[in-house]
């Protein structure tokens, strides 16, 4: 994973007409997303702007990545939001969509400027964010910081139990590189239907170990039935480059019970972590960090082909969570544009499409912290749109 700025977020449709008017920037309303009281020192709340004094009603959904796009670049009136990376997200029972991201530029007034993960709520046209004037969105640990990587959602009748896979890294430089992984974490929160979220609970899931050929459990997770599926990506040589998807799973109430885990082994699956084989090898290679989700029968998969420094987006189909996984189709996009990284794609399937492909975020960060400050709208995730298989 590269050194990110991140948060949570929702998704939307638009419908398109014969009108060319470009679409309108976004929009705050001012339902609470958090309960606590601003006036609690170091309390986390969300916080949306209203435009002339009104709440924001805006039901109109996103059709394409034109949308998406001028919805990002007009997050310039948030609080506490300047610039992020990853952005994962889940469609919520209620038809909102949670948006988590990873490390997070904030305005010049707040301190620290940087936080490692922040969150938005999307409804329509309409975005609102969690606000903590002391920190991140997702707790940290001493000595390091939890990344989000993944997000899935276990729906209820009248609430959803969102899961985040987080890494826990600790930063070893301002490099974008300078970083060790360090284990896995799952961020836990009950979101009520039209309700606010208590902040997510954050437990440790394996043990904090150096070692650059470990398994990166969290790289993607999916509710599946009964199971949550947890992929893992994993080179085999210390260096970057493409790396191997693994996978194991677990029932909702206990992931985040490493022992409670059971891994694919090729064949079936095995109570013991030395058992795992991938489900994609190193040869054809993924992110660290991807996404996967189920759209009918079907399970698709979205990762840099070769892994994070190529400029190939790509997309996986399967039959069932452990495949066979095929390449299905291939979308062109430079790892590298000036001063600028790209990667990491994730896909959003909560939004419909005018032209039936998926959309996909692509991860952006300005290569110096002072770029990054000036510009900050050059480091938050552009959207594509990609073929669907």
């Amino acid at each position: 994973m590269l050194r990110r700025l991140g948060v949570v977020v929702v998704a939307v449709t638009f419908t398109v007409t014969a009108c060319s008017r470009p679409p309108q920037p976004p929009t705050y309303p001012q339902e609470s997303w958090s309960s606590v009281s601003p006036a609690t020192v170091g309390s986390a709340l969300e916080v949306q702007e209203p435009v002339g004094g009104q709440a924001c009603v805006d039901p109109r959904p996103w059709t394409g990545a034109q949308h998406a796009n001028t919805w990002m670049e007009g997050l310039d009136n948030l609080p506490q939001w300047r610039a992020a990376d990853v952005g994962v997200t889940v469609r919520l029972g209620d038809g909102r969509t949670l948006w988590v991201f990873g490390d997070t530029a904030r305005a010049g007034e707040f301190r620290p400027r940087f936080v490692s993960s922040s969150a938005l709520v999307t409804k329509g046209r309409c975005t609102s964010q969690w606000v903590d004037p002391a920190g991140p969105f997702l707790a940290n640990s001493a000595g390091s910081v939890c990344w989000p990587s993944s997000m899935t959602a276990v729906p209820h009748s009248t609430y959803d139990d969102v899961l985040v896979g987080c890494s826990r890294v600790r930063r070893t430089s301002a490099d974008i590189f300078g970083f060790d992984y360090l284990g896995m974490s799952i961020a836990s929160l009950r979101v009520p239907h039209s309700g606010v979220a208590a902040r997510p609970v954050v437990t440790p899931v394996t043990p904090d170990r150096v070692d650059p050929t470990q398994i990166n459990w969290g790289s993607a997770l999916l509710a599946d039935g009964e199971w949550i599926y947890i992929y893992g990506s994993r080179r085999r040589s210390g260096g970057p480059g493409p790396r191997e998807l693994v996978l194991a799973r677990a029932a909702a109430d206990t992931v985040t019970l490493r022992s409670t885990w059971q891994y694919w082994d090729g064949a079936g699956w095995d109570a013991q972590e030395s058992a795992v084989r991938p489900v994609i090898d190193s040869g054809s290679g993924v992110s660290q960090a991807l996404s996967v989700h189920k759209r009918g029968n079907d399970y698709l998969a979205v990762s840099k082909l070769g892994g994070d420094l190529t400029d190939t987006v790509a997309v996986w189909t399967a039959n069932s969570p452990q495949g066979p996984w095929t390449v299905r189709s291939t979308t062109h996009f430079p790892y590298e544009r000036g001063q600028v990284v790209s990667y990491q794609p994730l896909a959003h399937p909560e939004f419909d499409l005018a032209s039936g492909k998926l959309l996909v975020s692509v991860s952006r960060v300005a290569k110096s912290v002072v770029d990054l400050l000036q510009r900050p709208k050059a480091s938050r995730p552009v959207f594509i749109e990609v073929p669907m298989p």
